[in-house]
């Protein structure tokens, strides 16, 4: 059982990962992430229902969520922003209890630490209120509930664990299927040292299934009542498989092999985001010049040290155990499958950003990784050597996590100046942003339908103009491009803000959605060009019949 002395360290931690996280929780405005969210959510309190109105191929988790904010607090994307630094402090919590049951109270500091540190080194995607940083809570979550109900017995812990995982696959599918498989694990792998050893196999999932079964039908069957049953299963169950690999076919990058660094979109894309934005302003990160070179070095590292323990803790629990109750063993056996498992949650597209995304369970295995060689080496020199290595490191990162946050409030100082969304962000940007939204409010009156593409569907939310569509071409994907222009021709759309090409590892528009690009730039003219610095966007009118 845990001891109460762990409960003031849980709380210190909490209290690190709160002031982390409000250094930079209104910082910069993702329109391709939660401008999509937001807008969605902000549709769904105007009364339309998702996938039936709304197409997007994610479960309704983070929509309703984002929705019920909204309702409750304003539709400020500063809201979410605030639940997300809720999000970061019960994550750190949940690392922290998950590992005093894989190791000792010394080693189970590690994975709460180094993940507030990657909220400035893997800035935005700790900051955000989205789909994987939510998911990963309830089901790191789900997980935590399952041990103390294998520890104590109380079936209301296994009901909570189905609630929760539930809700994790609501808010994204795939990752409630792959922390499923660890819970099930844990659950099959630990019941004969349990406190459910004499309970059948019956008895002890009832509980799971039953809070599962519950949340999904509560959150699923209102949308099926609508008339969208069809459309959710055919947006998230069928096409989105076949989008997403089509779209996001980019494999894990090869850690001891050359790199591709010249090409500036895949060094944009596996690299940290937070050498890059040093890189293009020309500033040293503590004192040290970031170069392509460094961005490669970081980017190995970067990989290898998530993925080593992927590899190394699975051996490692096979070859020995350290000193542990027998329960313990198997629950550390547990958190490490799932972190094997739940790592898949990476692909199909395995970047910089999906990587930080899932690895909170991977720094659980580092921590296991650690503590066994510790415990397998009758070297004192060794020993001291393996933990000393780990602090200096995790010091390390925190260091620059605090050189990083200082320097990203800088950067993104500006504020967008916008009732929707009070934040503060990049000059350039902002100024794009502001441009927009004015020749927007100036083309399309208050209630009538606008549109932009293809990656900056935030500006329906900035600009509170509604979609007449059900599509946001965010991703080439399930996107009928007749359907799209036939209901943007109904509704009688005159102003769009296009940006003549897709997100940075995409080809040209026109490659991915041809209908549409003919359509834009055949029956609107550019009125207005929206930019600043080396952002570039189109201001269009719809051309009048009669001046054609």
């Amino acid at each position: 059982m845990i001891e109460r002395s762990t409960t003031w360290p849980g709380l210190i931690l909490a209290a690190l990962a709160a002031a982390v996280s409000a250094l930079l929780y209104d910082r910069t405005f993702i329109l391709i992430d939660e401008g999509h969210i937001a807008t969605i959510a902000a549709r769904i309190l105007d009364g339309q229902v998702l996938y039936r109105d709304v197409q997007t191929g994610i479960f309704p988790g983070v929509y309703y969520l984002t929705a019920a904010l909204f309702g409750l607090f304003g539709e400020d994307i500063v809201v979410t922003r605030i639940a997300q630094v809720g999000v970061n402090i019960a994550t750190v919590l949940v690392l922290w209890r998950l590992g005093l049951r894989a190791v000792s109270a010394r080693w189970a500091l590690v994975a709460p630490l180094i993940y507030i540190a990657m909220i400035p080194l893997g800035f935005p995607v700790y900051v955000m209120f989205a789909y994987s940083g939510i998911a990963l809570l309830f089901g790191l979550a789900a997980l935590l509930a399952t041990f103390r109900y294998l520890e104590d017995g109380d079936r209301r812990n296994c009901f909570v664990a189905g609630v929760l995982l539930a809700l994790c696959a609501l808010t994204k599918q795939n990752y409630g299927a792959l922390f499923g498989v660890g819970i099930a694990f844990a659950l099959l792998w630990a019941r004969p040292v349990s406190a459910v050893a004499q309970a059948s196999l019956v008895r002890i999932f009832a509980p799971i299934v039953v809070g599962g079964a519950l949340t999904t039908v509560a959150g699923l069957l209102p949308l099926i009542v609508a008339g969208a049953g069809p459309r959710l299963i055919q947006y998230s169950l069928l096409t989105i498989f076949d989008s997403q690999l089509t779209a996001f076919d980019q494999p894990l990058p090869t850690i001891f092999g050359s790199l591709p660094m010249s090409d500036g979109r895949w060094a944009f894309l596996y690299a940290p985001g937070i050498l890059f934005n040093y890189l293009i302003r020309g500033e040293p990160f503590l004192s040290i010049p970031v170069t392509q070179g460094l961005r490669e070095l970081a980017l190995r590292l970067g990989y290898g040290f998530a993925m080593a323990p992927l590899f190394l803790a699975p051996l490692m629990r096979a070859g020995s155990r350290y000193e542990q109750r027998v329960l313990d063993q198997r629950l550390t056996d547990a958190v490490v499958v799932t972190g094997v498992v739940s790592f898949l949650g990476i692909f199909p597209s395995a970047i910089w950003s999906h990587l930080v995304a899932v690895l909170p369970p991977l720094l659980l295995l580092g921590a296991v990784v650690g503590q066994t060689l510790c415990a397998r080496t009758t070297s004192n020199v060794l020993r001291v050597a393996v933990g000393a290595s780990v602090a200096v490191t995790t010091a390390a990162l925190l260091v620059g996590a605090a050189a990083a946050a200082g320097d990203l409030r800088k950067w993104n100082s500006e504020p967008i100046g916008n009732p929707h969304a009070s934040l503060k962000m990049n000059a350039d940007y902002a100024s794009v942003l502001r441009q927009s939204v004015k020749f927007l409010e100036d083309c399309a009156a208050p209630g009538e339908p606008i549109y932009v593409a293809p990656d900056i569907s935030g500006l329906f939310f900035l600009v509170d103009r509604p979609n007449p569509t059900q599509y946001d071409v965010l991703i080439p994907g399930d996107i009928d491009e007749r359907v799209l222009i036939d209901r943007l021709n109904e509704t009688g759309v005159r102003c769009m803000v296009y940006n003549p090409r897709l997100y940075i590892h995409f080809r040209e528009l026109s490659i991915h959605f041809p209908m549409f690009t003919y359509f834009a730039e055949t029956q609107f003219e550019q009125v207005a060009e929206l930019r600043s610095g080396n952002v570039r966007w189109q201001g269009l009118r719809r051309i009048e019949e009669s001046s054609r």
